[in-house]
């Protein structure tokens, strides 16, 4: 998850780099994105048939040889704008095709009277190795170069693949579906099922607001505050201590009552609210605060919601239905990015934010009222 927070800025830098429009770096995201869109929900099939354990550590050494890839043509001068679009596209293709299997094994590892803990240690692992990929990146171009942040993903991949040899995930109970018509049989309960339906929508609307962000922020700090990459990628830092506080507050409880509450009042004050805070910013400062406002309310957001999908969704369909998240999640990031990119060079970085939050806190706001997440438990 480190390697994919990292990625997302560094191939908005090199885009940067290699081209003066201000809407490329939202096209190579789109391509960066666009795997999850089209592979998550096979992947999470794919998941419920096979080793989640072999198919994280495949797809791990895959993502590393793209990496290694990406690195030599950054440093022999071959890269260009299509050749980073390419490159994105083959790393998102990997790192699609493991998510869903890193999210459904987490039930499979831990008692079920221990799953918001589990879930929430797992978010916060994952949602803090995202925010701080970012800062890893940013770093490592800011003291060495372009071509060396790939290289060290590279070694992060394969130390991931390393790290999950030794781990063993239980097989879900019954017989593994069928390959012909398990995605459709996924989706369809997730239609039916609240309140995983609206907990799906709710992830949508997180991660399309994420990937505005990110996308968007780093042209604000270069352009309108005259910093480099080594600030613009810690303003991640501060997102991921956010949800850092809240998630580790999270798990450190065995039960919290009114989840639903306590996560639609996050939801509907914080996520819209805070892009809006950050288009209008000047202030490096203030930027830093809305980061951090932003961090401490999705960490309630992002645990609450994957610990009420899980614990909704039956076993065998695990797999699928992580898929399906994943395709919300990472899957929206080719809308945003396609969004972003027309915005940017249209009516620039900082009013793509504030006009996006306010549409972003409208979106947040009907979820919120719907009773079924209000009320449930």
């Amino acid at each position: 998850m480190t390697v994919g927070g990292s990625l997302r800025f560094q191939f908005v830098w090199l885009t940067e780099e290699l081209t003066d429009w201000d809407g490329a770096p939202g096209l190579v995201i789109l391509g960066f994105g666009l795997p999850a869109m089209m592979l998550s929900l096979q992947a999470g099939s794919l998941s419920d048939r096979v080793s989640q354990r072999n198919l994280i550590i495949a797809m791990a050494l895959a993502a590393a040889c793209v990496m290694i890839t990406t690195a030599v043509l950054v440093a022999t001068d071959i890269a260009t704008p299509r050749w980073a679009a390419a490159v994105a596209i083959l790393a998102g293709a990997a790192i699609a095709m493991m998510s869903p299997a890193l999210q459904a094994a987490i039930p499979r590892l831990v008692e079920p009277e221990l799953l918001m803990s589990g879930v929430a240690l797992g978010s916060m692992a994952m949602n803090v190795s995202l925010m701080a990929g970012a800062v890893v990146g940013g770093v490592v171009i800011e003291v060495f170069d372009i071509q060396t942040s790939f290289a060290v993903m590279a070694v992060f991949l394969v130390l991931a693949a390393y790290l999950m040899r030794p781990v063993i995930i239980a097989q879900a109970s019954g017989q593994p579906p069928a390959r012909a018509g398990a995605i459709r049989d996924g989706l369809r309960l997730v239609r039916r099922l609240e309140p995983v339906r609206s907990l799906v929508a709710c992830g949508l609307v997180m991660s399309t607001a994420g990937a505005l962000v990110q996308i968007s922020t780093p042209d604000i700090v270069r352009d309108e505050m005259g910093l480099g990459a080594g600030p613009a990628s810690l303003l991640n830092l501060f997102l991921g201590v956010g949800m850092f506080a809240t998630t580790a507050f999270i798990a450190s409880r065995k039960t919290i009552s009114r989840r639903g509450l306590w996560m639609a009042l996050a939801f509907s004050s914080i996520s819209g609210s805070m892009m809006v805070v950050l288009g209008f910013s000047k202030v490096y400062a203030l930027s830093a605060v809305a980061m951090l406002a932003w961090g401490l309310g999705g960490g309630i957001v992002v645990t609450m919601q994957r610990t009420l999908i899980q614990e909704h969704t039956p076993g065998e369909y695990m797999g699928r239905v992580m898929g399906l998240l994943m395709l919300t999640m990472t899957g929206s990031l080719p809308l945003a990015a396609a969004l972003a990119s027309w915005l940017n060079a249209t009516i620039g970085p900082p009013n793509t934010l504030v006009i996006t939050g306010f549409v972003v806190s409208c979106a947040a706001a009907t979820i919120s009222l719907r009773p079924a997440i209000r009320t449930v438990e």
